[in-house]
């Protein structure tokens, strides 16, 4: 059943529990993170062969962004299948609730990370298109002058930056 006894007293399982047992949500995160990877590689096909357009500042942010939600997918896929042996630490659901496994800690500062890299990812993109579209004339004279290099180094560097302050304040205040 879904619970077990233990002096007496009934828990629920950990390996039967599960908040929606709808077939339909199931079929949907494995369908709808199968084709984020699926698409992602084809882009990642497409852009290689188009690597001097699509590689260059700002397109590229496209790229990276590309790169995180198949990262996320595939986590989102992985964390789904396999969620039974992967959460649980023990039969006590209550137990495993109170001590995560090693890759519940993981895949969630995985999912933070993630999210912040891809929110600051697409902010830095519409903030560099913006800034070409505004003031074009500088915008060329930026490309031309070889100073894109600089600016795409420094927000990347900026932006993974960023993206671990709250994981480390999570873990910080966890007994990871």
């Amino acid at each position: 059943g879904d619970f077990f006894p233990i002096n007496s007293t009934c828990w629920p399982r950990c390996d039967r529990w599960v908040t929606n047992k709808g077939v339909m949500l199931e079929l949907s995160i494995i369908t709808s993170g199968s084709v984020a990877v699926i698409s992602g590689v084809v882009f990642f096909i497409v852009a290689v062969c188009q690597r001097k357009t699509r590689f260059s500042f700002p397109k590229i942010f496209v790229v990276y962004l590309t790169g995180d939600i198949m990262a996320f997918a595939l986590l989102g896929i992985i964390s789904y299948i396999d969620r039974d042996t992967l959460f649980c630490t023990s039969p006590n659901l209550i137990t495993s609730i109170h001590h995560s496994s090693t890759f519940c800690n993981v895949s969630g500062a995985g999912f933070l990370y993630l999210l912040w890299h891809m929110s600051l990812l697409w902010f830095s993109h519409v903030m560099a298109m913006f800034a070409k579209l505004k003031w074009p004339l500088y915008a060329r004279k930026v490309a031309l002058g070889g100073y894109c290099k600089y600016i795409h180094a420094s927000s990347i560097t900026g932006i993974t930056m960023i993206s671990t302050i709250p994981i480390i304040a999570v873990f910080s205040m966890s007994e990871f």
